[in-house]
Order: structure tokens, then C-alpha cells, then sequence
């Protein structure tokens, strides 16, 4: 009953923040007007290779790519910045469905002076991808991750990584569902 209502009260916050589109493969977060919106195709508009955040001041206005980190060239097809998550001090963390080409373990970027940077990579294991996130307060971040296969169905899991100065503290699974329990 308490995860239940954890998981329903942490849908309820993000639901009025998160839109994804389908056809344009993209996630969006909307935040005091403004709005970021994560491309993880790798075919935007003829340009190949295309793992970007852009920002909306005006949510009527044209956009604008914010820089790119280097592994942003290395995410794979449909599995790049994925989850998106904002202290309130301005910072943006972005986190990747997968890792990037090389790579074993999700880097977690945070974009701290109109520069990216790697503030330190988690492992994701059981196949699950990372497919959301929210900084709960400046030193709890929450992801959703979800797994599907034919053999173990629709599987979602909740975490909790706690950061300090940058760097991950520790990581707990706070709900890990059953096979089609949750879809």
C-alpha cells in the first residue's frame, strides 16, 4: 500500500511536467513557462547523429540547442537522453535510456555554466533502461526505469540515487514491480 501510494503521489508531480510525442520521438519537460525537449533521434531534420536538449523561453518561440557533451555522438539509436531533471538551483541533469557506444555504465550529466559535464556514471542492470528522472530535493534524485521482454513482460523500477558535491552517495531500489503489474 505505501509504494502504491508513493508511485501515485510521484506520477501525480510529474505528470503536469512530461509530455512525449510520439511521432517526433522526443520528451519534453515544462518548467515556469519555459520548456526543455530532449531529441534522441539520430535523423532531425537530415542531420544524422542528433542526442540534444534544446530550450524554449517562450513556449510559442523558436528553440535553441543547448551545448552538446562529446558522448552525445556515442548514444545509440532511440535509447539516448532520455530522463531530464532540474534542481532548484537551475542545474539540469540528463541521463541516457542507455549507455553511450563503450560504455557499461550511465554517465549522469549536469549542465553547470552552459557547460556538460559528468558528475558520475551508475550501473543499470537486468536490462532495464533509464526512462525518467526527478530531483526530489538537491540531493535525491528518483529514476523510472523500465524493462520489456517476451519472456518477463512489462517490468518497471524506482531508485533513488542520492548525490552530495557532485558525486553518487549511494543508490537504492525503492520498487521493483512484478511482470505486468504495473503497464
Amino acid at each position: 500500500m505505501q509504494k502504491d501510494l508513493f508511485l501515485l503521489i510521484l506520477f501525480l508531480y510529474l505528470i503536469p511536467f512530461y509530455t512525449y510525442s510520439i511521432t517526433t520521438n522526443k520528451w519534453e519537460i515544462t518548467l515556469l513557462g519555459s520548456k526543455l525537449i530532449t531529441y534522441e533521434d539520430n535523423n532531425f531534420g537530415g542531420i544524422s547523429g542528433i542526442n540534444r536538449v534544446m530550450y524554449h523561453k517562450d513556449l510559442n518561440g523558436p528553440g535553441k540547442f543547448l551545448p552538446k557533451h562529446p558522448d552525445f555522438d556515442k548514444l545509440l539509436f532511440n535509447d539516448g537522453i532520455e530522463a531530464l531533471a532540474i534542481k532548484e538551483n537551475g542545474e539540469l541533469f540528463a541521463i541516457p535510456e542507455l549507455p553511450p557506444k563503450g560504455k557499461e555504465r550511465h554517465p549522469i550529466y549536469r549542465l553547470h555554466n552552459n557547460k556538460w559535464s559528468i558528475i558520475d556514471e551508475i550501473k543499470i542492470n537486468q536490462d532495464f533502461k533509464v526512462v525518467d528522472a526527478e530531483m526530489i530535493d538537491d540531493g535525491n534524485l528518483i529514476t523510472l526505469e523500465r524493462k520489456f521482454s517476451f519472456y518477463d513482460g512489462f517490468k518497471i523500477r524506482l531508485r533513488r540515487i542520492i548525490i552530495e558535491e557532485n558525486k553518487i552517495i549511494n543508490s537504492e531500489i525503492l520498487l521493483e514491480s512484478l511482470p505486468w503489474e504495473y503497464y
